[in-house]
């Protein structure tokens, strides 16, 4: 079926996934020391990966995108084996929910789906371009639509996907970056503009509030949202640190020594790196910086603890699921 431009086709292979290694783990004080157990995540012999790009909260599904001789693949992994979608048209796939939806993008319109069945996204009125960015678990889709440079941000509720709503304050011409929607509906997104950016979060009803920069900082960038809790970057003249906010806006905590940030977990613990020694850690709570072997860039963390990733580089790249045991 052909879907705003594309035909992503479901692949029937199937591959076990490799047995568990358990890692030796770091020590760490308090009650947060994971003992970790990497997985290998399989793909097609002939597939150049090209990272993973969304996990479920509950880390039953996972989705990420590659390149074979035949054009954008997409690989979608659960219990332990994997299927491919393969597309037409240059296509990005960013995210699945607990029910293996999956959202899909090319460079001017979005779907969501599952098992081969695709359903567009419509722009909203008046305009030609959307993208996806997040699915919940329910199956709400958040993104942008409007000019391909510039966009409202939008939320399709699930069961409507030619009903697109505009969340309050976006539609002003701007450049917004989607962070994500969380299973209550809150939606975080940021405006760039060449004086700095600026972030919000969004309850289900609409309700905004903006996310509060660091004193003497004037800028807020967004990455992730869940469960209420917002991971991103606040800025100042002397740089960026990484921030936890709450629902309500407010700082939760800073993120010593974090020169990235990925994700959030429904806990509020969030993965990210370190720059010295360069390495990829979870921030628990209490202070807890738990590090996670293997895993080189881009880890995706779901409400058990687990970490997704990649460890390798271009072009080839090897998946992984990092267990908290």
């Amino acid at each position: 079926m052909a879907v705003g431009g594309w035909r992503p086709t479901a692949g029937a292979a199937a591959v076990a996934v490799v047995a568990a290694v358990v890692l030796p783990a770091v020590a760490q004080a308090g009650p947060y020391y994971c003992d970790w157990a990497q997985e290998e995540l399989p793909v097609p012999p002939a597939l150049v990966l090209g990272g993973v790009s969304g996990v479920s909260d509950d880390g039953g599904w996972a989705v990420g995108n590659g390149r074979t001789p035949a054009g954008d693949t997409a690989v979608v992994w659960h219990g332990g084996e994997y299927r491919t979608l393969w597309f037409r048209h240059e296509t990005d796939v960013s995210d699945v929910n607990g029910s293996g939806v999956v959202i899909a993008s090319t460079d001017r319109a979005a779907a969501r789906g599952a098992d081969g069945n695709w359903e567009q996204l419509a722009p909203r009125a008046g305009y030609h371009y959307a993208r996806a960015e997040g699915i919940n678990d329910a199956g709400d889709v958040v993104g942008v639509s409007g000019g391909q440079h510039t966009g409202a941000v939008v939320v399709w509720p699930a069961g409507a996907p030619a009903a697109p709503r505009v969340l309050p304050g976006t539609d002003d011409g701007g450049y917004w970056a989607v962070a994500g929607i969380d299973d209550e509906g809150r939606v975080a997104a940021h405006e760039q503009a060449a004086e700095g950016a600026a972030a919000y979060l969004w309850d289900a009803s609409g309700g905004r509030v903006a996310l509060e920069p660091l004193p003497d900082h004037r800028s807020t960038e967004v990455v992730a949202v869940r469960n209420g809790h917002v991971v991103g970057y606040s800025t100042g003249e002397r740089g960026r640190a990484a921030v936890l906010w709450d629902s309500s806006g407010r700082v939760e905590r800073v993120l010593e020594s974090a020169s990235e940030v990925y994700d959030v977990n429904a806990a509020g613990d969030v993965v990210g790196q370190v720059a010295w020694p360069a390495q990829t850690v979870v921030w628990r709570g209490e202070g807890v910086v738990d590090p996670v072997p293997a895993v080189s860039w881009h880890g995706l963390l779901t409400d058990g603890g687990d970490v997704y990733g990649v460890v390798g580089g271009d072009p080839y790249s090897t998946a992984l699921r990092i267990r908290c045991g």
